[in-house]
């Protein structure tokens, strides 16, 4: 996940847009915190934790990987975006039976 801040939420959610090179919709977040702007509309400030379903595919792939790398098992792995956006993944080992 990363933190982004803003003026208001829809300016955080804007920065972690552009640095992610990914739409606003694209975005899943919290809001970490959130002060309204005062008086003169000063002071205002939202932080936000933003991810997209490609954080979690990656996360997926580099965990399988270390895990399979401390098991000293070489493996092929394979994570993929469906349509309806879950992810799919696919193992392939010189025995798969293992690893049932």
């Amino acid at each position: 996940m990363m933190r982004v801040e803003g003026k208001t939420l829809e300016e955080a959610l804007q920065n972690a847009a552009n640095e992610k090179k990914v739409e606003v919709e694209d975005l899943k977040y919290y809001i970490i915190e959130e002060k309204q702007a005062g008086l003169f509309g000063l002071g205002g400030k939202t932080i936000v934790e933003v991810y997209t379903l490609g954080d979690i595919q990656l996360f997926i792939e580099e965990y399988l990987q270390k895990y399979f790398d401390n098991l000293n098992m070489p493996v092929e792995l394979f994570v993929t975006k469906n349509e309806d956006n879950s992810l799919k993944v696919v193992i392939n080992a010189e025995n798969n039976a293992i690893l049932i």
